[in-house]
C-alpha cells in the first residue's frame, strides 16, 4: 500500500514537473535587446507601461502569450543565461512618447490662478512647457525622467495658450497644446440706482466685469423672509469697463411699502459678487 502511494506521488510528480518545463519553454523566455529597443507590456496588461533598454543590451524575462505580446515575468530562472532571443527593428524606439493631459481642460474657465496640470506620459520623458502668448518663446521644464505630473501652476489673467513638449531617452519629441481663461476677479459695483428714497420701479446697475454671464436684480418686501425674492434676469447687460444695465419692474403691489434689493453678477468662471443691499420705499 505505501509503494503505491509512493508511485502515484511520483507519477504526479512527474507529470506536474513536464507540465512546468512545458510552460516555461512554450512561453517565458529571455530576451535580448539592444540600445533603443522597447517592449510594450501594455499590450499584455493596460497601463503596464513601455520598458526601453537604454544601455548597450539588456535581458529581460517575458512570458510571451501571443506573437509579439510580452508579459513581464521572473520565472526564467530556469532557462539560465542561455536561449536569448532578440527582437527586429519593428521594436526600435523612434516613436514620440504619448501625451495624455487630463487637466486643464481644454477652452475650460478657472477663477484662481493656480491651476492643475495633471498630465500623463506613455513612457519616462523630460516635459516642458511653453508660454505661447507672452512672446519669449523659451521652454520651461516640469520634470524629468517622469511619466505623471500632477501639480498646480500660477499662470496670468486671461487668455492663456500653453504648448505641452515630452522630449523621451533617444530625443523623440511630442506635442500638445490646450487653451484656457482664467478669471480670478469678481464684478466690481460701481452704482446701483435708485439711490434716493423712492422708487418706481426703474432699476440700474453700473459695473465692471470683462466676462459677465448673467446680471440679475433680487428684490422683496422688508420684512419678510429674504426665501420669498423675486429674482429677475436682465437681458441687456454686456462685458466690459464701468458698463450700465436696466430694467423696469412694475412694483404696483408693494406701493406705499418698503422694499429690499440688490443686483447679482456672475462671470463664465463661476465668480459670482452681490452688490450693496438697499432699502427704499416704493412710489408709483
Amino acid at each position: 500500500m505505501i509503494k503505491t502511494k509512493k508511485t502515484i506521488m511520483f507519477a504526479i510528480l512527474t507529470i506536474f514537473t513536464i507540465l512546468l518545463i512545458s510552460s516555461v519553454s512554450a512561453g517565458y523566455h529571455n530576451v535580448c535587446l539592444t540600445n533603443r529597443q522597447k517592449i510594450d507590456y501594455s499590450k499584455c496588461q493596460p497601463g503596464a507601461g513601455i520598458y526601453t533598454c537604454t544601455e548597450d543590451s539588456c535581458v529581460l524575462c517575458v512570458n510571451e502569450i501571443s506573437e509579439g505580446v510580452y508579459c513581464s515575468s521572473n520565472k526564467c530562472e530556469s532557462l539560465g543565461t542561455g536561449g536569448c532571443s532578440t527582437l527586429d527593428e519593428t521594436f526600435i524606439d523612434s516613436s514620440a512618447p504619448i501625451i495624455t493631459i487630463n487637466a486643464p481642460l481644454e477652452a475650460n474657465w478657472y477663477n484662481k490662478k493656480s491651476v492643475l496640470l495633471n498630465i500623463e506620459l506613455s513612457e519616462l520623458s523630460n516635459l516642458y512647457f511653453l508660454d505661447n502668448t507672452n512672446g519669449k518663446n523659451k521652454y520651461t521644464k516640469l520634470c524629468s525622467k517622469c511619466d505623471i505630473y500632477n501639480k498646480k501652476k500660477n499662470f496670468k489673467e486671461g487668455f492663456n495658450n500653453i504648448t505641452f513638449k515630452a522630449v523621451d531617452f533617444f530625443g523623440n519629441e511630442a506635442y500638445i497644446t490646450k487653451t484656457f481663461t482664467i478669471d480670478s476677479k469678481a464684478t466690481q459695483f460701481h452704482k446701483i440706482e435708485p439711490r434716493g428714497k423712492y422708487a418706481s420701479g426703474e432699476f440700474k446697475a453700473q459695473y465692471t466685469e470683462l466676462n459677465l454671464k448673467t446680471m440679475k436684480l433680487n428684490y422683496y418686501l422688508d420684512g419678510q423672509d429674504e426665501s420669498s425674492k423675486t429674482t429677475l434676469v436682465l437681458s441687456n447687460c454686456n462685458s466690459g469697463k464701468k458698463q450700465e444695465c436696466s430694467v423696469s419692474v412694475n412694483l404696483a403691489e408693494y406701493n406705499g411699502k418698503k422694499i429690499k434689493y440688490w443686483f447679482t453678477a456672475e462671470d463664465y468662471a463661476g465668480n459670482i459678487k452681490n452688490s450693496a443691499v438697499r432699502k427704499i420705499l416704493v412710489q408709483v
